[in-house]
């Protein structure tokens, strides 16, 4: 009778190491995928105010200013004059780099903006055009 309560206990207790180590590789996994979510976030946050830094330039440069929420995101805009053409339309790249300790996303682009009014002998473009983007 002892020895069967012995072998009954001894694989009782084999029983909960078993379940023991599956629960943890189950949460070891809940937890790494739970990471990679929030990199994947934070990732997506930085790359969202660096988009929205550069619609701020856009809209500054059509005359429609736009006011950028505060973010702990710090947010570096450029714009360079490429060219202007005889009827005051301008070609300009922009430049938007959001940043914090642990990601960074640039993104360029180059657009054209016309001139409004427009002047006679001109031809009818849209206000704004965006030629080509890319981030870097």
């Amino acid at each position: 009778m002892k020895k069967q309560a012995g072998f009954v206990l001894f694989i009782t207790l084999i029983f909960i190491f078993v379940l023991t180590l599956i629960v943890i590789s189950g949460s070891q996994t809940m937890i790494l995928d739970t990471q990679m979510q929030n990199n994947s976030r934070h990732d997506f946050q930085v790359y969202v105010r660096a988009y929205v830094g550069m619609q701020f330039v856009a809209h500054r440069l059509e005359g429609d200013p736009i006011t950028l929420p505060d973010s702990a995101l710090s947010l570096n805009t450029t714009v360079k004059n490429v060219q202007t053409d005889q009827c005051g339309n301008q070609t300009v790249e922009i430049q938007s780099i959001a940043q914090d300790r642990f990601s960074k996303v640039i993104l360029n682009s180059r657009d054209i903006f016309a001139k409004v009014p427009r002047e006679k002998g001109c031809k009818e473009m849209p206000l704004h055009q965006r030629i080509w983007w890319q981030e870097s």
